[in-house]
């Protein structure tokens, strides 16, 4: 712990966003009454409900603010850096403390009494102006936490993961290129002045600080996982997935609530890529990414998500009128949008895990007309279960993703469906792609259901058509959502009173004389029925995402199959309003 003299600590008051207006003889005197402390990464420096007794403010480091626990990542508030102060108005006005606040790196801190703050305050009393301004500072700024262009030094610490112990510096150096297309970057290893390198002063420069950890324990590598936003372990996906010496002790190190994301990246050093199951299995972390070798844009992937950039793409489910996604994925390529996370519902899953799978928008074009159109998916059976088998949709399924699982594909992906059986969203981020799409698009007594562990697994449109919130938690800054559902079926409306009558139906179908009548179905009236517990989500999404996108589709009916075509160029002509709309207004 490097001790702070008195000089010391009057300059930082007076760099501090509430005491700058002091005098430096006022500064000076509060100096005097004031403490050192040095908080650990990962301690709790108070929480919600404590008696405010005490204000805090940051001399190097990082503290994070949540409303709620710390498990739950997405009751972050704020994060408070270095010269900003913690805990004034719970001082002021008496009030209990109105969130937790943790250390995220170790950090240090001045700590300033009750009665020491009343007694300056009160000799200069424009010191609870600047109170007032704080306080309407920190307020703008978590309302507007996705438009701020507050950017904070941001802290990496690189492990090796598996058998291969040399694999960091070589992957530091791409990752770095990659990076520094956002801002500067600093790469820090042992045997460098650590104390010096780790000081706020090194940092001030840079974006991003890696830390390359060392083949095996060291305080090196102690101190960087101490002072990480996140942790990447690298692996080369050819060498043992077993936990290595390193991952141990760094297990032992940061195994609280508040540790920091941790990302998995398994390097390809072969033709393919090697199964990720095995690393998952024996590891837990928040993402995991696959990374060829000399693969640029894989690297740009890695580098969007630390330096918050990523996107995210969310489709929802509809029928036929999700032809309409592949516009839109066609749409976001053409404006240079990189889909860097994807997942979808019923018709939205399949589509998505062909993005994820790698297919170009012509590819998914001809794949969903060769399921739909050329050999169909009516596989009638006697209705028992359903009204229809899964044979055709499973054969088709399979001839485009094979055995693929989830956890291999290029991008990250997952897919919903809901559990009948007790009522639940299931989210699919593992497990074989051919077996939770068929799941995501199978219309509760229109297609059977995959049963796993006993209970009945169905379209996950019933419960969340757009998951808009399961992508949140992946953790991409910026997310487009496409909806082709909407609360008004136009081809559900309008209809004539004969058309509730099976005979009518039947007798205008045999007489080639009698006009051609709209008139619903039991497969539609299944699915509209199905879908409307989850319809109010997904118009609520539209106020939570980046990009809504709506293909306008809606003339479209549900299982149109053979306007596929017509549905995809719409999409795409709707969709390219749409972004060009939204990046003029974001540039």
């Amino acid at each position: 712990m490097s001790v702070l003299t008195l000089v010391d600590k009057a300059r930082l008051l007076l760099s501090s966003d509430i005491f700058r207006a002091l005098s430096l003889e006022e500064a000076t005197e509060l100096a005097k009454e004031v403490t050192q402390r040095e908080i650990k990464a990962g301690e709790v420096l108070f929480q919600r409900g404590d008696i405010g007794e005490h204000l805090y403010i940051v001399v190097s480091g990082r503290f994070r603010v949540y409303l709620d626990d710390p498990v739950e990542r997405e009751s972050k508030v704020d994060d408070v850096l270095s010269g900003e102060v913690i805990g004034e108005l719970a001082l002021i006005t008496g009030d209990r403390r109105a969130a937790t606040v943790h250390a995220v790196r170790d950090s240090s801190i001045l700590v300033v009494t009750k009665s020491s703050f009343e007694r300056i305050a009160k000799k200069s009393p424009h010191l609870m102006f600047e109170v007032a301004r704080v306080q309407i500072e920190r307020l703008h700024r978590v309302e507007q936490t996705k438009k701020s262009l507050r950017q904070p030094t941001e802290a990496i610490a690189l492990l090796p993961a598996g058998g291969n112990l040399n694999v960091v510096e070589a992957f530091a150096t791409r990752l770095a290129e990659a990076l520094s297309s956002f801002s500067p970057v600093l790469r820090l290893r042992s045997g460098q002045d650590s104390t010096s390198a780790i000081s706020t002063k090194s940092e001030e420069p840079y974006r991003f600080i890696l830390y390359e950890a060392d083949p095996s324990p060291s305080v090196w590598n102690t101190r960087s996982v101490r002072q990480a936003d996140s942790i990447i372990l690298v692996a080369d996906d050819s060498s043992d997935s077993g936990l290595n010496a390193v991952e141990f002790d760094f297990d032992a190190q940061r195994g609280t609530a508040a540790s920091p994301h941790r990302h998995l990246v398994l390097l390809q050093t072969g033709a393919f890529r090697r199964s990720a199951a095995s690393w998952l299995q024996s590891r837990h972390v928040d993402m995991h990414h696959h990374v060829a070798g000399g693969n640029k844009e894989d690297y740009a992937r890695v580098a969007r998500f630390l330096a918050g950039k990523a996107t995210g793409l969310v489709l929802g489910g509809g029928g036929a009128r999700g032809f309409a996604h592949i516009g839109v994925v066609q749409a976001l390529a053409e404006a240079g949008i990189p889909i860097d996370a994807i997942g979808g519902t019923s018709m939205g899953a399949l589509i998505a895990a062909m993005v994820a799978f790698g297919l170009t928008p012509d590819d998914m074009r001809e794949a969903c007309r060769k399921i739909f159109v050329e050999r169909g998916i009516w596989d009638f059976t006697i209705p028992i279960l359903s009204l229809v088998a899964a044979k055709r949709i499973s054969i088709s399924l399979e001839e485009i993703f094979h055995d693929q699982q989830i956890e291999d594909l290029p991008r990250n992906y997952f897919c919903v469906t809901t559990n009948l059986s007790r009522a639940e969203v299931c989210v699919h981020r593992h497990g074989p792609v051919t077996n939770w799409v068929k799941a995501s698009v199978s219309i509760p007594g229109v297609a059977p259901p995959i049963i796993y562990d006993g209970d009945l697994l169905y379209d996950g449109g019933i419960l969340n058509n757009l998951p808009v919130d399961i992508m949140r938690r992946l953790g991409p800054r910026s997310i487009i959502a496409a909806n082709v559902s909407s609360f008004v079926d136009a081809s559900l409306v309008n209809i004539p009173p004969e058309a509730c009558s099976p005979w009518h139906i039947l007798l205008s179908r045999l007489n080639p004389f009698a006009p051609h009548r709209r008139h619903p179905n039991v497969f539609h009236i299944l699915y509209r029925r199905s879908m409307l517990n989850s319809l109010r989500s997904a118009v609520a999404a539209q106020t939570s995402v980046s990009l809504f996108i709506d293909p306008h589709v809606a003339q479209f009916g549900l299982f149109e199959w053979k306007a596929i075509d017509q549905i995809v160029e719409a999409g795409l002509l709707h969709a390219r309003t749409q972004v060009a709309q939204w990046l003029s207004v974001a540039h």
